[in-house]
């Protein structure tokens, strides 16, 4: 999965630079780089087609990592403060707190979120590996494990998988900025090649030690109450940072169909 994702990562770096090679208009800042590539490659219906797709996978990943930042904020202030807040609330809270990031114009003026949300997250699975290590001689011996096989968990795992290897609407938005866009190439091979690095030795931790005990989220299967917590607000942090680059996409679309003014 991480090498196809890093392929396909690839070839749209490799498209945008193809275009801004033949067309002089695309060297300059562009709202709508995917669905531009849509254009150039099948008309003006793959266009539609292509910013259509953006929209609803960018507003649809977005919900997620909005539910689940609330929902992890919600469980560290019940678990440190034995406050409970409704998880309504809290998702309003979160949403109006995160506008004025949101206001951005590009990833050119937010890339300091990129760089705190894989600080975040390997900081986060750096206590999650100690977390199941100290459960292992707790947890090993009493894990669950699938008596027969069950296909539907394995859709579900894929479109997990599918969703942590995400992202690529917002690429050629990002190569757009680059000063550079023929390097994206160097990028993508790093970014998700650090990726599947991290991914694989946390889930096959997670197996070894809680097995098919773990239910929603693995950090929930961690039995000490800090380390639990800690990897739990990392996490939030590096979904609220993600959200800006989530939502720029669809910002820029919005900002394209009002014809709002680039400066």
């Amino acid at each position: 999965m991480a090498l196809a994702a890093m392929y396909t990562a690839v070839v749209i770096g490799d498209g945008w630079v193809i275009m801004q090679r033949r067309w002089p208009q695309y060297r300059v800042h562009c709202r709508k780089p995917y669905a531009e590539m849509g254009y150039r490659s099948m008309g003006s219906t793959m266009k539609h087609v292509v910013s259509a797709s953006i929209v609803l996978t960018q507003f649809g990943t977005a919900v997620v990592f909005l539910l689940l930042s609330s929902k992890n904020i919600g469980d560290f202030l019940q678990a440190f403060f034995g406050v409970h807040v409704s998880y309504c609330i809290l998702i309003i809270i979160v949403g109006i707190s995160l506008l004025p990031l949101l206001f951005l114009k590009s990833p050119q003026d937010f890339w300091w979120a990129v760089v705190a949300a894989m600080i975040t997250t390997t900081g986060a699975l750096i206590l999650l590996v100690i977390g199941a290590g100290i459960d292992f001689p707790l947890c090993h011996p009493v894990r669950g494990e699938n008596e027969k096989s069950v296909p539907t968990n394995y859709f579900l795992g894929l479109g997990t998988l599918l969703f942590s290897f995400g992202g690529h609407a917002a690429f050629p938005t990002i190569v757009n900025d680059m000063k550079k866009p023929s390097h994206f190439a160097r990028s993508s091979i790093f970014a998700f090649g650090a990726a599947g690095c991290m991914y694989i030795p946390v889930s096959v931790i997670a197996y070894v030690v809680y097995g098919n005990s773990v239910r929603d989220s693995v950090i929930n299967s961690i039995q000490n109450t800090g380390l639990q917590q800690a990897v739990n607000i990392l996490i939030t942090l590096h979904c609220l940072l993600a959200l800006t680059i989530i939502f720029n996409p669809l910002n820029q679309e919005a900002e394209e169909l009002f014809n709002v003014p680039h400066s």
